[in-house]
């Protein structure tokens, strides 16, 4: 890739952490192109597409638009990141999946080997480990401040 070639990028889910987050932090980058939107209800994904003039593919299901993307924020509900998610790494592609990974140990182990084997990653997006009364709690977990 080239230093003036931006970054394709679908994002799947058109809910709210996606136009109040992921979107517009993807945008703020003048090395990312907000490539296409999918969501199961198509017409969330094109009311995105309007709301930031944005000239992406509208899509209701992610096998759509992998062919035209580098990469992939996936911020639908829980229990649909791992079908979607091992789509994504199947085919080769780094996914940034809003927390949590899955909700099965085993098959978030599962999308790691997926990832590794088509040397790939993954990315979970969880900011709040990053708000100070989240890092008081670690620090006062820590010292055994609660007891064991």
């Amino acid at each position: 890739m080239q230093s003036t070639d931006k970054v394709r990028l679908a994002f799947v889910g058109c809910g709210a952490i996606t136009r109040i987050e992921h979107l517009p932090a993807a945008l703020r980058s003048p090395r990312v192109d907000g490539a296409a939107l999918v969501d199961a209800r198509v017409e969330n994904a094109a009311a995105l597409a309007r709301m930031f003039a944005l000239n992406a593919r509208v899509a209701g299901d992610v096998s759509e638009v992998l062919d035209d993307v580098q990469g992939v924020v996936l911020a639908t509900p829980n229990d649909t990141h791992y079908p979607i998610a091992r789509q994504i790494l199947e085919r080769g592609k780094p996914v940034l999946i809003e927390k949590p990974i899955t909700t099965r140990y085993d098959q978030a182990l599962e999308l790691c080997e997926i990832a590794d084997r088509h040397r790939t990653f993954i990315s979970v997006g969880y900011r709040f480990r990053f708000f100070p009364s989240a890092r008081l709690l670690k620090k006062l977990l820590d010292e055994g401040y609660f007891g064991r």
